[in-house]
């Protein structure tokens, strides 16, 4: 055994470790052991005796090629056995040893003299070798003492990690940018819950206030922000203008040193220097990498409003997680302690939300296996706040909101209604009594959990026929109950709309397959790009998004009308065929953007706003994500007693339905009128005597002469007049005839119709003809 006494020596340049009278093993690889016994001969000169013990040299070597442990140390015959050092080589120190040495000492004692091979005692027996070194408390006192640390923890030699860490500190490379309002919301995290603070207009992320401490992304905006959080009723930690340490005169509490923090559930970092400080909220220690950093984590913490006792150093810097014990570090049995209260909640979550999938008879869509299955999710958001905290993380849940619309937070906590985990009571005009919900079950009806596709399109087809009038609706939709606040319903009744919601894993299923599976879109073409629905005012809409602004506009009043042509320009419509998705009243253009991010779209999406410039037009430009926030949009429309805040969440079942504003008729039926027919009737007569001529006999270019077309697009009548002869003859031909007919019956345009039918442009021509020929011989047999 080691005393303090031992110590390292300086030989030729190399570090000697001296025999410590304690015996290492060390991991040896299966083909050293004749390497080893070799060796064993070579220093001794002839084989051991039973029960001798040789001391013998060996060298020590730091290996930072190894993959596994780049502090990894080799175990190897000295340089003067002969050979390098990978055939030399004998074994590894095991890592469970290096780690109570501390984990880099021996590979920095390597470093400070320049890589060169250590050397120390091995003692030889019959059986192999072993080291003869101290204890590991006694080899690291001494690694230390050698590399010139004490225990005043005063690093007098400087740090190129610290001189980042100060330069990173000390400055920040962007410019700040100004906050102006907060949004709020509430969410899980590692460490339990917290809420995030996003800028309420650009929706940049600000920070989170995670346990009463608000924590920054920029800490410059620590002033500004605290002083729009003044008003919103939440206790937050203040910076500490005195403090139990007493802060560096560099570094006072109004300086704003460029770090970040990040709660972890045992301990706080202190980012974005990898961390070069760590507070444990149990002993309340800081503990800091470098005693050069001391200065601005102290400010940082102050900043915070985190209370520091005490400030430890390791003797060596950046050598925290060697010298200091895990559990001082950090509070692992806080951890450990949530954890288990963790599974002891979940299991009782489970057992409930079970009962309330019986008591709404969705046993059949939400088995109790894929709610064991969801164990691991459901034990995440078991909450285990303080009081003081629990109210105000309650008062930020944004699924909420979304889900209800107007609702009122009452004084007081309850039961989930469907997991029985503690939550805030509220009131909502769509429920006949106050209802119950935690942010987990909330957050599973928002976002879907489960993601089998046949249950999940069985519970759409529910949810049509109690929300949406069996009409299909946008995958968005789901986001907000339907249910008309002049018409409430029971509880019972919300806690079904939100078990069904559980069964539609958001993003998981392609959507338009899902609602045919469940059987919502029998009324609507399905093309290559969407869906052609038609809305609440009978308007045909070539997606569920036109649907959705369609229905908006009629029941709100809004007069409407679809596809409206532009005026003609030279340059950016010189055919005229352009059309915009609505005009409103008073002339206004409107454009539902559906691909803004392809290339083709978007250029066609510039040209339409140039000419809505170039001839003095107003035109409003939505996207899907304006689909929630149409009220705002229209407001300038909406009738006189209409609030600008309405309960609008997409839904049909907001306001009676009002009478369809009036369409304009042009005359032009499907692109039917008389001039049409005569052109077609033309077309036919031609195909009619062609075909009869190549049954006389004749070729193809008496034909042409005889029919006026010219030799080289004879080929082609012919092939026009047997397919009008007998459609059935192409099978293929007759299909894209039929699906342009039906398009031409919904009042879309030919452009649309490629645009939606993936044709190209001579198929399109040749099925819009065809169509036009199909129907009118259907309604002539017909009359």
């Amino acid at each position: 055994m080691g005393d303090s006494s031992y110590a390292i020596r300086l030989v030729s340049g190399r570090a000697v470790l001296p025999p410590g009278g304690v015996g290492w093993y060390f991991c040896k690889w299966n083909d050293t052991g004749d390497k080893i016994r070799r060796f064993i001969e070579w220093s001794v000169g002839r084989p051991l005796h039973h029960n001798e013990r040789i001391l013998l040299e060996l060298a020590l070597i730091h290996r930072p090629d190894n993959s596994y442990n780049p502090n990894a140390i080799a175990i190897a015959a000295p340089a003067q056995f002969g050979g390098d050092r990978d055939s030399r080589f004998f074994g590894y120190f095991y890592d469970s040893q290096l780690n109570e040495i501390g984990m880099r000492r021996l590979a920095d004692l390597s470093k400070a003299l320049g890589g060169v091979e250590m050397s120390c005692t091995g003692i030889a027996t019959r059986d192999g070798l072993e080291l003869d070194l101290p204890e590991p408390a006694e080899l690291a006192r001494a690694i230390d003492e050698f590399m010139g640390y004490d225990d005043t923890r005063i690093h007098k030699k400087k740090s190129l990690e610290t001189d980042r860490a100060l330069a990173a500190v000390q400055v920040f490379t962007y410019e700040p940018i100004a906050v102006e309002g907060l949004r709020l919301t509430t969410r899980f995290g590692r460490a339990g819950r917290r809420i995030e603070v996003e800028d309420r207009l650009t929706r940049r992320l600000v920070g989170h206030i995670d346990q009463g401490y608000l924590l920054l992304e920029d800490e410059r905006d620590r002033d500004a922000v605290l002083r729009l959080l003044s008003t919103s009723g939440l206790r937050l930690a203040r910076p500490k203008g005195r403090t139990a340490i007493p802060l560096e005169a560099a570094w006072p509490v109004t300086r704003v040193p460029n770090l970040q923090i990040d709660i972890q559930t045992e301990v706080y970092l202190f980012p974005p220097v990898a961390p070069m400080g760590r507070y444990n909220p149990k002993t309340r220690k800081l503990w800091v990498e470098d005693s050069r950093l001391v200065g601005p984590s102290l400010c940082f913490a102050a900043r915070l409003g985190l209370q520091v006792v005490e400030v430890g150093l390791p003797k060596r810097p950046w050598r925290l997680d060697d010298e200091v014990a895990f559990d001082e570090l950090r509070d692992y049995g806080r951890r450990k302690k949530l954890q288990s209260k963790q599974e002891e909640v979940a299991a009782s979550l489970m057992r409930t939300l079970w009962d309330a999938v019986e008591a709404t008879g969705l046993e059949r869509l939400i088995t109790k296996d894929t709610i064991e299955a969801k164990c691991f999710r459901i034990r995440q958001g078991a909450l285990n706040e303080k009081k003081d905290h629990f109210r105000p993380n309650e008062s930020f849940v944004q699924q909420r909101q979304y889900l209800f619309g107007e609702l009122t937070l009452a004084d007081n906590s309850g039961s989930c209604r469907l997991c029985g985990q503690n939550a805030w009571m509220f009131t909502t005009t769509v429920c006949t009594a106050p209802v119950t919900y935690c942010h987990q079950c909330l957050e599973f009806a928002s976002e879907g959990v489960f993601e089998n596709r046949p249950r999940a399109a069985e519970a759409l087809k529910m949810l049509a026929e109690l929300e949406f009038s069996n009409e299909p609706m946008l995958e968005g939709q789901l986001a907000a109950l339907h249910i008309d606040s002049r018409v409430p319903v029971p509880p019972e009744t919300i806690d079904k709309l939100l078990l069904l919601r559980f069964t539609i894993k958001r993003g998981k299923f392609p959507w338009t397959l899902l609602l045919e599976k469940a059987g919502l879109t029998q009324n609507g073409l399905r093309l290559s790009r969407g869906t052609l629905v038609r809305a609440r005012d009978g308007h045909k809409c070539l997606s569920l998004g036109e649907k959705a602004v369609c229905d908006f506009l009629h029941q709100f009043g809004i007069q409407h009308d679809r596809e409206p042509l532009y005026p003609v320009d030279p340059d950016l419509n010189p055919r005229g065929r352009r059309r915009a998705d609505w005009i409103l009243a008073d002339g206004t253009f409107v454009e539902l953007w559906g691909l803004p991010s392809d290339p083709a779209y978007a250029a066609r999406m510039r040209e339409k706003r140039e000419l809505a410039e170039r001839q003095g037009l107003t035109l409003i430009e939505l996207t899907e994500r304006d689909l929630l926030t149409l009220p705002r949009v229209f407001a300038p429309w909406l009738p006189a007693l209409t609030s600008e805040i309405t309960s609008w969440a997409w839904s049909p079942i907001v306001k009676p339905l009002l009478p369809a504003a009036p369409t304009k008729n042009s005359g032009n039926v499907g692109g039917r009128n008389a001039a049409n027919a005569a052109a077609r009737q033309d077309r036919l007569e031609r195909c009619r005597r062609a075909l009869e001529l190549q049954s006389s006999g004749l070729t193809r270019k008496k034909i042409g002469e005889a029919v006026g077309v010219a030799a080289d697009s004879i080929k082609a009548l012919l092939r026009d007049a047997k397919f009008f002869a007998d459609p059935t003859s192409d099978e293929e031909r007759l299909q894209r005839a039929s699906a342009a007919a039906l398009a031409q019956s919904q009042g879309m345009t030919k452009e649309l119709f490629q645009v939606q039918s993936g044709l190209t442009g001579p198929k399109v021509n040749e099925s819009w003809k065809d169509a036009d020929v199909i129907t009118a011989s259907a309604e002539e047999d017909t009359i």
